[in-house]
């Protein structure tokens, strides 16, 4: 004859298994594969007394174009001679008046050997964020599809460079 417990522990049993059939099969999502990668801006030239002039406007030129990352990155302004000392100075100069914090600009001078054809440098290293590219979600690969991938990769952007999610913004309050 079949006991009460037995009873009791074939419920519990019967019950358990029902419920771990109804449970979710859903694997865990993953995060978000963010990678960082530097990438360089410079410009070298070649400096003596008849270029000094071209060799800042070229600078200037520089320095307008690139102005939003050197306010933020590390600079590196390095020379070699008298004329493209000239060159530097006016460099930090014109990077300070920018502002550029002191601390941001590191200058040395290099010694000018044969292989190196130019003897003034300034470059700029800027670290970019790329993302995963997120493949469009089936219906019938509900499980299998990498679901959310939009809104983490937005919401990394959003935190890095936050003013580039509103660009649309100004447009539709006008």
């Amino acid at each position: 004859m079949i006991s009460y417990r037995q009873i009791v522990q074939f419920v519990v049993v019967i019950s358990s298994v029902f419920l771990v059939a109804c449970a979710s099969s859903e694997s865990t999502r993953n995060g978000p594969a963010i990678e960082i990668f530097p990438v360089s801006h410079a410009l070298s030239l070649r400096v003596d007394k008849t270029s000094l002039e071209s060799a800042k406007q070229e600078l200037d030129i520089y320095l307008e174009e690139y102005a939003d990352i050197l306010v933020t990155q590390k600079i590196m302004v390095s020379w070699s001679g008298k004329d493209s000392k000239k060159l530097a100075d006016f460099a930090v100069k014109s990077l300070l008046s920018m502002g550029v914090a002191p601390n941001y600009i590191d200058i040395k001078e290099i010694s000018m050997d044969t292989t190196s054809y130019f003897d003034f440098e300034i470059k700029v290293v800027q670290y970019l964020v790329a993302d995963k590219t997120c493949e469009q979600s089936k219906s019938q690969d509900y499980y299998l599809s990498d679901v959310g991938c939009f809104t983490e990769n937005a919401r990394w952007k959003s935190m890095v460079t936050p003013e580039r999610m509103l660009s649309n913004f100004k447009q539709t309050q006008e």
